[in-house]
């Protein structure tokens, strides 16, 4: 599950980088105010992130119940040959 995790930490990280530029004022050193971009997060990816993030959750929470399976697999080398 570590490894899940860190890989979602991994894709996720990418959307810091995913930014509008959008205009905003700032005060120079003269004290005249200057228009600057400034970055913000793209409103599309913040707004679906959380929704992302439930459904991480609720995988998660389906592959640890498989912990106490009353099933399993046998890998192919164990098979034996009729």
């Amino acid at each position: 599950m570590s490894k899940w995790r860190k890989e979602m930490g991994c894709l996720l990280s990418v959307c810091d980088y995913i930014v509008e530029f959008s205009p905003s004022f700032s005060q120079n050193l003269q004290d005249r105010t200057v228009e600057v971009m400034t970055s913000t997060p793209r409103s599309d990816i913040y707004m679906n992130l959380p929704a992302l993030e439930k459904l991480d959750a609720m995988l998660m929470e389906i592959l640890n119940s498989f912990r106490n399976t009353e099933f399993w697999y046998a890998d192919q080398g164990s098979l034996s040959s009729i």
